[in-house]
């Protein structure tokens, strides 16, 4: 086993690399493929295929991912990662049947498109928890070369039950049905796939490999059985223990790049390339930059400007004219498809109902990259406001639209409100804002909320002065915040108010430009009118999440004259937590969005 401390660096002869997503037929459906290549003269002919986890570490890992793919290109690898049928940006559903056989056969699949359109004469899977149970299930009738499994499920009845008990902690709980799927952390196992995969045990399985590298976690004891099952087998096998599992897979705004783990991996792919001066028969055929679906067709955009941006746009497959194109922004870090995949869901419904809806990724989130490497993954850069500047105006002057709808959930409706606030653009015509919880923003604030705690906690202590019970603990000295602490929160309570109703609210609406930043000031109240003085409002509000009582706090009397007035629109969805992680008020919330845009939009069309 290999100490931590004697990790190699990256190859020295680093090269350019450039990159390039496309979608990958695949048992008559469409995967979406990035694909990761060297500058073609320094190419090693080396195809390394990653295959991500599953479910939620899926969304949590891609930005780690992505840097993977990255430095293994650099060091002159071609380098593919996939999302699965029914994940990521990939045509399907996860709850579609027969799934486990379904990501075999796109694991393999891909191997095949790498030997035969990008002549890698050496092949290499590298696998992450469950994509490497699917890449060893893989890989035992298709041979590889090389094999890395990076914190492998080594029994696949094991991750269900932990997928099940993941399941059963989590809140709102769920609402009772029929089925005996699994809800994990946003994402569904149906009964089907969770009976599927727990036939699957790393320990009875035989890829076909000369090499394997097993990647362990340095926050677990160390577990010898997948190594010494390997090497029974005849594999010439590695395991290393390497820091930043936790780190990588933690809530995407919190994600750290393992770079000691990334760095070993390359190293040791580099030196499995098998290396043949022969030049490679290379087929040349141009992937696919569109697919389409049953009810929807799906394009890769990118967007340019100072720094290029990637989205996703989902069609309905018969246009209808004048409707307004829906723009989905970023929620927190992750990427493009949304937390629980709900971005995803939700364009491919509008799409149904018949609009446009482009998913993109603001620059240093997803897959658009960053002018530096300090910027990425901050969910509240101010340079999200350049990025819908230049979004607008690719939606009017390339995509044709007349009319823009702008949506986004956390610091996506965060985006959204101060782009209705603040953009004189004409062609946003309307702003949906689903779960903000900061209607205010600088430089250096903190992302644990604690405008939100403290909020959470006045009303909690507001109710309890209303119990006898309660004064008694807090005379007493038994309260947790005690008598002082009371009167500094009653304090800063107050005081915010006064400060707010000192603010003036007839500012008068900033000209847009690519320099438009963070308010200079906290002023929901004015914001909110500003707002409405140019464009519809519609707010969504999980049933338990506290955006709804902290925009009353800010801008009370301007929440009830708009509402009253009609230019803002406030639903709620039942049973539903801050980012709709169970199925039933997810698809509640899909169908409330999408009915919405349908009475505002559609039934005008009618008179």
């Amino acid at each position: 086993m290999t100490d931590v401390s004697t990790i190699p660096g990256p190859p020295c002869n680093a090269i350019a690399a450039t990159r390039r997503a496309f979608y990958l037929p695949s048992k008559n459906s469409s995967l979406f493929v990035w694909l990761h290549t060297p500058e073609s003269s320094a190419s090693t002919h080396h195809g390394v295929l990653i295959c991500p986890p599953a479910l939620y570490k899926h969304v949590h890992a891609h930005r780690s991912l992505r840097h993977l793919a990255e430095d293994l290109a650099d060091a002159g690898m071609t380098v593919c990662r996939l999302d699965y049928d029914g994940t990521g940006d990939s045509a399907g559903s996860v709850e579609d049947p027969d799934r486990l056989a379904t990501w075999i056969e796109n694991i393999q699949d891909a191997i095949a498109w790498m030997r035969k359109t990008q002549g890698c004469r050496t092949i290499s899977v590298l696998g992450m928890r469950l994509g490497a149970l699917l890449a060893m299930k893989a890989t035992h009738t298709v041979p590889v070369d090389n094999l890395v499994l990076w914190a492998p499920v080594v029994k696949g009845r094991l991750f269900v039950r932990e997928m099940q008990a993941l399941g059963l902690t989590a809140l709102p709980a769920p609402i009772a049905e029929e089925s005996n799927d699994i809800e994990a952390a946003g994402f569904v196992i149906s009964e089907q796939t969770a009976r599927d995969l727990a036939t699957l045990d790393a320990l009875t399985l035989r890829p076909q490999c000369p090499r394997a590298l097993i990647v362990a976690r340095d926050d677990l004891a160390e577990d010898r059985r997948l190594l010494d099952h390997l090497k029974g087998l005849g594999i010439e096998t590695q395991q290393t223990r390497q820091p930043g599992f936790l780190d990588m897979i933690a809530e995407p705004h919190k994600t750290a790049v393992p770079e000691n783990a990334i760095a070993f991996m390359t190293t040791w792919l580099a030196a499995g390339t098998l290396h043949d001066d022969e030049a490679p028969a290379v087929c040349g055929s141009v992937p696919a930059t569109a697919m389409n679906a049953a009810d929807y067709r799906e394009q890769i955009v990118v967007i340019e400007g100072e720094t290029e941006l990637f989205g996703i746009l989902t069609e309905p497959n018969a246009l209808v004219a004048n409707r307004p194109l829906v723009v989905l922004l970023n929620a927190g870090a992750a990427y493009r498809i949304g937390p629980n995949r709900l971005h995803v869901l939700l364009a491919r419904q509008l799409a149904r109902t018949g609009f446009r809806c482009l998913r993109v990724d603001l620059a240093g989130l997803g897959d658009s990259l960053a002018a530096n490497a300090s910027s990425e993954n901050n969910a509240y850069a101010a340079t999200m406001f350049r990025d819908i500047d230049a979004i607008l105006q690719h939606a009017t002057q390339r995509l044709g639209a007349s009319q823009v709808v702008m949506a986004g959930l956390c610091s996506g409706a965060y985006a959204a409100f101060q782009a209705a606030a603040q953009f004189a653009n004409p062609a946003l015509v309307e702003c949906l804002l689903i779960n903000p919880l900061y209607f205010f923003f600088k430089e250096g604030m903190s992302l644990e909320m604690p405008e939100v705690k403290e909020h959470a906690a006045f009303h909690y202590y507001a109710r309890s002065a209303m119990r006898p019970g309660k004064w008694w603990k807090l005379i007493t000295g038994q309260s947790t915040i005690g008598i002082m602490g009371a009167f500094r929160m009653l304090g800063r309570r107050f005081h915010r108010r006064s400060r707010e109703e000192c603010v003036s609210t007839s500012a008068v609406l900033r000209q847009i430009d690519a320099a438009i930043q963070h308010p200079e000031r906290d002023d929901a109240s004015g914001d909110l009118k500003r707002a409405a003085a140019r464009r519809h409002l519609a707010f969504f509000f999980s049933a338990h999440d506290p955006g709804y009582s902290l925009l009353k706090h800010q801008a009370r009397q301007a929440v009830k004259s708009l509402t009253r007035s009609g230019a803002i629109d406030i639903a709620f969805i039942p049973n539903a937590d801050h980012t709709f992680s169970r199925r039933q008020p997810r698809q509640a919330a899909i169908q409330a969005i999408s009915q919405h845009l349908a009475e505002r939009y559609i039934r005008a069309e009618t008179g």
